[in-house]
Order: C-alpha cells, then sequence, then structure tokens
C-alpha cells in the first residue's frame, strides 16, 4: 500500500487527508495502476463494466473516511475510447494480474 501525504495534490485536485489518523491516506491503488472490476459495475440497471474487465486507475480521492478511485476502462467494440467510472471503492476492484 502507498501512504500520500495530506499535502500531495493527485492530478491537480487537492487530497484532503485530514480526516484519517496522522493527515494520510492509505491507498491500495496508486494513480496508473492497472485493475479489474470484483464485480459487474452498475450504474441503474445497466451494466457499465463487466466483472474482470481490466481498467486504469486515473484519479484518487479520499471520502468521508476512505478512499474512492476513478477509473477508465476501455470500450471492447470501439477503437481507442474508454468510459471514466468514478466513485469506486477497494472492494469494487482487485489488482489485474
Amino acid at each position: 500500500m502507498s501512504v500520500v501525504p495530506a499535502s500531495v495534490i493527485v492530478e491537480g485536485i487537492a487530497s484532503d487527508c485530514r480526516m484519517f489518523k496522522g493527515g494520510s491516506c492509505k491507498v491500495s491503488f496508486p494513480l496508473n495502476t492497472e485493475v479489474r472490476a470484483t464485480d459487474d459495475i452498475r450504474r441503474f440497471r445497466t451494466i457499465v463494466v463487466a466483472r474482470g474487465s481490466a481498467g486504469r486507475v486515473v484519479d484518487v480521492q479520499p471520502k468521508n473516511a476512505r478512499i474512492l478511485y476513478a477509473v477508465e476502462f476501455p470500450i471492447r467494440r470501439s477503437a481507442n475510447a474508454t468510459v471514466t467510472i468514478a466513485g469506486l471503492s477497494e472492494i469494487e476492484l482487485t489488482p489485474a494480474g
């Protein structure tokens, strides 16, 4: 696990880790880490990302005493197209590989 100090700016957005003990956040998936969806990711009733799909962490944000990730997933049927899903927790992701 990486530790991000409270003063670090991640991708131009200040990381507010004051709510964490010692002013730091424990990040399981640092930026640009390859991850997989542990289950289908849904928005309302629609499956947006299928279980096991590979993606890349593009943003890490502390929110209400937990870490949330934004992950970019490639769209299978389209060349160079991606979808970015924000607000994913560590439970919804697993390391790729």
